[in-house]
C-alpha cells in the first residue's frame, strides 16, 4: 500500500507562519510515476521561505531521499498547493517567515518514516497526563538534535518540557544530507506515550 505522510513543523518566530487548512494535500496520484516504477522511497526534509503574503516563495530540500523524482516532487507540491498566514512579528505586522516540513514516501509498512511513535516508562502518570506528548525535533548535519518543539501537549508542561529535553539529548538519525545550500537538517515527528510501571495505580493504556 501507498503512504505518503507530509509533516509540517515552524520555525520559530513571534508568531510563526500556520498552513491554512487543507492546503498542500498529497494524494495517491501525487507520488512520481518515474520514482514508483523504480521503487524509490525515502523521508524529504524541507524548510519553506514564506513572504508576508502567505505565499512559499522558495522550498529548499534540507534532507535528499536520494531521489531526485522524490525531492523535486516535495517541494513542487509544497510551492504550488501550500498556503500560509505569514509569520508576525511582536507588533503583529506581516513578515517573512519559514516552515520546516518532512514528507515520507513509502509504498511499504516497514520503511523508515518521519513520524515515529514511542514510549517511555515513568513510575506514576503525571497530574494532568491525557494524551501522548507530540515532538517536532529538528537533527543537524551530524545526526544530533538541534531543537524541540512541542506540537501537543501531554496536559503537563512540565512533563513535555522534560520529554523534548531527553529526546534532545539522547535521539540521533543518520546524518541528513542535501545538495540545497540550505544546512543539511532533518525533520521527525515523535508521539511519546508514558507508560505506568506494572502494579502502578490509575494506569491507563494509550
Amino acid at each position: 500500500m501507498l503512504m505518503i505522510m507530509a509533516l509540517q513543523a515552524a520555525v520559530a518566530f513571534a508568531h510563526p507562519p500556520q498552513r491554512l487548512s487543507d492546503s498542500g494535500r498529497i494524494t495517491f496520484e501525487d507520488y512520481p510515476a518515474k520514482a514508483m516504477k523504480r521503487g524509490e522511497t525515502g523521508i524529504v526534509s524541507a524548510v519553506l521561505h514564506i513572504g508576508p503574503d502567505g505565499r512559499v516563495d522558495r522550498c529548499a530540500v534540507t534532507e535528499s531521499s536520494k531521489s531526485v523524482s522524490l525531492d523535486s516532487a516535495t517541494c513542487t507540491l509544497a510551492q504550488t498547493r501550500s498556503r500560509f498566514e505569514p509569520a508576525r512579528d511582536a507588533d503583529g505586522k506581516a513578515i517573512a517567515g519559514e516552515y520546516r516540513l518532512a514528507m515520507t514516501w513509502t509504498m511499504e509498512q516497514n520503511q523508515p518514516r518521519a513520524r515515529i511513535y514511542a514510549k517511555t516508562r515513568v513510575a506514576a502518570l503525571p497530574p494532568g497526563y491525557v494524551q501522548p506528548v507530540s515532538l517536532m525535533v529538528v537533527f543537524g548535519q551530524d545526526g544530533r538534535a538541534l531543537e524541540c518543539e512541542i506540537m501537543a501537549s501531554s496536559g503537563n508542561g512540565q512533563t513535555d518540557a522534560a520529554v523534548c529535553g531527553s529526546v534532545t539529548q539522547s535521539l540521533v538519525i543518520k546524518a541528513p544530507k542535501t545538495a540545497s545550500a540550505e544546512p543539511a537538517a532533518g525533520v521527525r515527528y515523535y508521539i511519546m506515550s508514558l507508560i505506568p510501571d506494572q502494579g502502578t495505580e490509575g494506569a491507563a493504556k494509550h
